[in-house]
């Protein structure tokens, strides 16, 4: 099925297309998303938007394409400010959130280069603590008198006729001016009133610190064409000047600059000098020292007449964690907690090992790993003495006793409350976040893991030994093209892709470099894939292997089995103490768990690949089961039910028996994973000879 045309690419060229693109809402969503934020005039929240989000994206697109799209009003709060007074914060509703940040991502590079190197708030790479840096090294250079200023009610206060001449003479298209200042001028509701706005922007709003430093930017090109040594961070700036005679014409020239841009410094703008000392970003300047405290714009709080959790999981924390965790196993009792066998959207995956295996013993028959899924929208982890309580609106919906959970996997915006988290620290319980489209923030773990450091340090020097890793390579690659043969072997008597797969066995054998290694398992995957699309009643569009994204149903359950499969592994090696971004095989570079991306190897075919052609050929899922992408570049998902359906199929297959082929013991796939983790610290510290790899027969 071939993709649906965005109705946005009639005019690539125009700016107003690219904000309005489908990939571009769906970049903004997934800002929205992390961020979080209380809902809107409308009352709907994040997860009230996301729980129909093909359905709500489609129909902002629609809107701002057929001109249609009029904003709703800001809703208007107070917070509290780090000095004691009040911060008024004017919200959009979610839907005009994600439309704001969608011109933002579109309208960012173009403004970038117009702003100065001496700007640091709100601009990516750039933050409080090198604005901190630059004042320090100015003051090395020997400016010590210092201009320390604030403008006065700047938000309130910004002109729009003169903002909106600075947006003409950049952005060239009057669909993107309209859409700017219907947001400009959106009316703000403060729970009793409507009222209109003639001026100002409004905090709180994701476009507004994009338009906050187009407005200050001609004070930025003017000081620094005077000469002056500005430090900006949002309309909170101080000038290093040598003398206590520049500091007062720098004061009378910014004073200048302001009044042309309608502004003013407030009552608490001062001259003065290091010596005396002053604040600036939470820190204090005496002398030579810094002081640091807490930023002086820290995170707001959410208001209390409009609650959000203690803790927004999608923005706790962002990129890859200290450590990957497992999906893996827990103990159907647990439900039981709750007298109610409907719960989906959270549960307890079950896990325990086979009972009737002799070979097992009692310390084997125990669940290895349990992992809590949490998967409904805007419910929030919390405890109460030794259980877990998920709660949604103050009901609890699941209880489950804490010694039942290993692990917790988080899909989307959900909270966690301070004492649950604590607790999970303190138990050594990983919470793993991921965002509702499957996207991998990173996880939050204690630091009392296991480390072997004797152990790391014999593999940092193998991972330099090119013997070595060529060696294990080999033994990796040629395992999984024997374990893919088997696979199509087992379906199949076409004998031509086999002999291939023979051929590239003895060639990855046999190889020379890590370099031919790798282009020996990049032949085999070409090999199978099409010969494994021949094996499928239904191919779902599948005709090879992409990533990213994944475009085809097939490709998606590839890589969300990938995915789940990747941090079981992740977990064996750190409970192993080995170090997973040192590894053999795969190229070692920052933020990439290489040791994992080897060991992953040997168990695609047998696991994820077996897993998935059991689920279209037997019609577990099917094409209703996915979104398909409505344009090029953007990923197929699947949907919620198919989400928790692959999920429980996954655990299946991971609790299904198997010999592992050099213990002979009789367990399942994830003590397998284990065995295989173990015999390579074996191989690492020395105690074995060579590393024996995992091949099904």
């Amino acid at each position: 099925m071939e993709p649906a045309v965005d109705v946005a690419d009639r005019n690539p060229k125009s700016l107003f297309s690219e904000v309005t693109r489908l990939s571009t809402l769906y970049r903004a969503w997934d800002r929205v998303e992390e961020n979080h934020g209380c809902a809107g005039v409308d009352g709907v929240t994040v997860e009230k938007y996301a729980s129909c989000l093909e359905e709500n994206i489609t129909k902002l697109q629609t809107a701002l394409l057929s001109e249609k799209y009029r904003p709703l009003p800001l809703l208007r709060f107070h917070v509290d400010k780090p000095d004691g007074g009040k911060r008024p914060l004017s919200v959009p509703a979610v839907r005009d959130r994600v439309g704001q940040t969608a011109a933002a991502l579109i309208l960012e590079p173009i403004f970038e280069k117009e702003f100065e190197d001496c700007s640091y708030a709100y601009r990516r790479g750039r933050s409080y603590q090198q604005a901190i840096q630059k004042v320090k090294q100015y003051y090395d250079q020997g400016f010590r008198w210092v201009v320390d200023a604030d403008i006065d009610a700047f938000f309130d206060e910004v002109n729009h006729a003169i903002l909106l001449a600075r947006l003409n003479a950049l952005v060239k298209d009057p669909q993107v001016i309209k859409l700017l200042l219907m947001w400009m001028k959106a009316k703000i509701y403060d729970g009793k009133t409507l009222s209109n706005v003639d001026k100002g922007i409004a905090q709180g709003s994701p476009i507004s610190p994009l338009l906050a430093n187009l407005y200050l930017d001609l004070l930025d090109e003017t000081l620094l064409d005077q000469g002056q040594r500005i430090v900006r961070f949002a309309d909170d700036f101080v000038i290093l000047c040598k003398d206590k005679e520049k500091a007062e014409e720098a004061m009378e020239l910014t004073k200048e600059v302001l009044g042309r841009l309608e502004l003013k410094l407030d009552d608490d703008t001062e001259l003065t000098d290091f010596n005396h000392g002053f604040h600036y970003l939470g820190a204090t300047f005496i002398r030579s020292l810094i002081l640091q405290k807490e930023p002086k714009r820290g995170k707001r709080k959410a208001p209390v007449s409009m609650p959000l959790p203690p803790l927004t999981l999608a923005s706790a924390i962002r990129g890859l964690g200290k450590r990957n965790t497992a999906m893996a196993q827990a103990l159907k009792s647990a439900l039981d907690d709750t007298g109610d066998e409907t719960m989906e959207e959270f549960y307890l995956m079950p896990s325990a090992a086979r009972k009737d295996s002799p070979e097992a013993s009692e310390s084997e028959k125990e669940p290895m790993l349990r992992t809590l899924f949490i998967q409904e929208q805007g419910v929030q982890l919390e405890k109460e003495d030794e259980r877990f309580l998920i709660t949604k609106h103050r009901k609890v919906l699941m209880k489950i006793p804490a010694l039942h959970v290993d692990q917790i996997i988080i899909f989307g915006s959900c909270g966690v409350t301070t004492p649950a988290m604590k607790f999970c620290l303190q138990r050594d319980i990983p919470i793993t976040l991921l965002s509702s489209r499957g996207q991998y923030y990173g996880v939050l773990e204690s630091t009392s893991g296991s480390t072997n450091v004797l152990l790391q340090k014999h593999q940092f020097a193998k991972s330099d030994d090119k013997e070595f890793c060529l060696k294990v390579a080999k033994a990796i690659v040629s395992a999984k093209i024997k374990n893919c043969r088997t696979l199509l072997r087992r379906h199949t008597n076409e004998r031509q892709t086999l002999d291939e797969m023979d051929r590239l066995i003895e060639k990855a054998n046999t190889a020379a470099t890590l370099d031919e290694v790798r282009g020996f398992e990049g032949a085999a995957a070409a090999k199978f894939f099409p010969a494994f699309a021949a094996l499928l009643k239904d191919s779902m569009g599948f005709t090879h292997r992409r990533r990213q994204p994944p475009t085809d149903p097939l490709n998606s359950m590839l890589s969300f089995g990938y995915t789940l499969l990747f941090y079981n592994i992740f977990a064996m090696v750190k409970t192993q103490g080995l170090h997973p971004y040192v590894g053999f095989f795969h190229e070692i570079r920052s933020g990439h768990p290489a040791l994992v991306s080897d060991l992953i190897e040997e168990f695609r075919a047998p696991i994820v690949e077996s897993l998935v052609l059991y689920l279209v050929n037997s019609k577990v899922l099917t094409m209703t089961d996915f979104a398909l992408p409505k344009e090029p570049g953007l990923p197929c998902l699947l949907s919620d039910a198919a989400r928790k359906l692959f999920i429980h199929h996954f655990e299946e297959k991971m609790n299904s028996p198997m010999t592992h082929p050099h213990t002979k013991f009789k367990v399942d796939y994830r003590r397998c994973l284990n065995l295989q983790v173990a015999e390579l610290a074996r191989h690492v510290r020395g105690e074995a000879p060579e590393y024996r790899p995992m091949e099904v027969r």
